[in-house]
């Protein structure tokens, strides 16, 4: 009778699908220890490449630009916080009142203001109505001064770019000096090959779910 034996238990059926999630955990450890390992090592060489460069003139030059520039883009962006967080204040009254809101969204008073005739004398009538023109100035200003702020930042953010963008590959010319290899590649690659582990245990867990599946309904 197949009940009067003892039920197996499912890790003693499926052992070789069990071994080989533990061969790719294994994998997966090892991988992780290379990568720390690398990352490590370039840190390491990193700090040597900007300490050896801090004396050349064109990277020193262009590392106390970028502080510069770091520093003004952190006020600038406080000022335009600021600045936003105002015009949203002050300008709810505009954004509130729908005559105006009717009128700014059509254009009205610049030069992209096009309708038909009896439109435009319709829209003259509610701009007298509601004082447009010299609202339509405040407005304006209001929220032109945000937005040139904004822009300010972006034009900062730009110029550190150019600053930090020679830095780097100066940097990483010399970490490849001093390291005698590219160690960013070796990164890229390592991590590569650990996305790739990440498929393979998640496989290799489908196998074993399955193995289980399969034993379970061969003793039942």
């Amino acid at each position: 009778d197949l009940h009067s034996f003892p039920t197996r238990r499912s890790s003693d059926l499926e052992p070789d699908a069990r071994a080989d999630r533990e061969k790719v955990l294994a994998k997966q450890k090892d991988a992780d220890a290379g990568i720390d390992r690398l990352e490590n090592e370039f840190a390491a060489v990193a700090e040597k490449a900007k300490q050896a460069l801090g004396s050349v003139g064109d990277f020193s030059s262009r590392a106390k630009r970028h502080e510069e520039l770091a520093g003004m883009v952190e006020k600038a962006a406080e000022k335009a916080g600021k600045s936003g967080a105002e015009e949203a204040e002050k300008g709810a009254p505009y954004r509130g009142d729908p005559l105006f809101m009717y009128l700014w969204q059509r254009k009205y008073g610049s030069a992209d203001y096009h309708p038909m005739a009896v439109i435009r004398w319709l829209d003259g009538w509610v701009a007298r109505l509601v004082g447009y023109n010299d609202a339509r100035a405040n407005f304006a200003m209001l929220t032109a001064i945000p937005e040139r702020l904004a822009e300010h930042v972006e034009r900062l953010k730009a110029a550190m770019q150019e600053e930090k963008g020679p830095m780097d590959t100066m940097i990483a010319g010399k970490i490849r000096e001093l390291a005698g290899s590219d160690l960013s590649e070796a990164i890229r690659a390592a991590h590569a090959e650990r996305d790739a582990l990440n498929n393979e245990l998640a496989h290799a867990r489908s196998e074993e779910h399955t193995s289980e599946l399969q034993s379970q309904n061969r003793i039942s």
